[in-house]
């Protein structure tokens, strides 16, 4: 299967993430996206309001971050239901933030396009 389209909503999705782009992340997330991370589990509304809170207050990533895939593995589980996983990080002004694991479950619809249902990180371990 070609990924191209996933890929190109997955660099949108990136881009709104970095930017603090709430509108385009609701847009971007399924109704019943959740975060997994070693801080707990956020629904989608308290991810964006989180967002949305540190933007505001200046304490969102720095203008000129972006995130970068190191390593990025999709497979088809259907034609409509695709399993992201591999190694992210953001590269700020300031520097680099440390690699993240990561796993994203993505869901096509017709009505929808591709939209990310799940995300699960946390730290990549140190290279030795």
């Amino acid at each position: 299967m070609d990924h191209a389209n996933l890929r190109a909503v997955r660099a949108q999705w990136h881009e709104a993430f970095v930017a603090g782009d709430t509108q385009a992340l609701q847009r971007l997330q399924g109704p019943d996206f959740i975060v997994v991370a070693a801080t707990g589990v956020q629904t989608r509304a308290m991810q964006l309001q989180g967002i949305a809170d540190a933007a505001r207050s200046g304490q969102w990533l720095a203008a000129g971050s972006r995130a970068q895939d190191e390593r990025l593995v999709l497979r088809s589980v259907r034609d409509d239901v695709v399993l992201a996983h591999g190694v992210s990080r953001i590269h700020t002004p300031q520097g680099d933030q440390p690699a993240v694991l990561f796993t994203e479950l993505w869901v096509h619809t017709a009505g929808e396009g591709w939209r990310v249902q799940h995300l699960h990180y946390h730290p990549a371990p140190h290279k030795r």
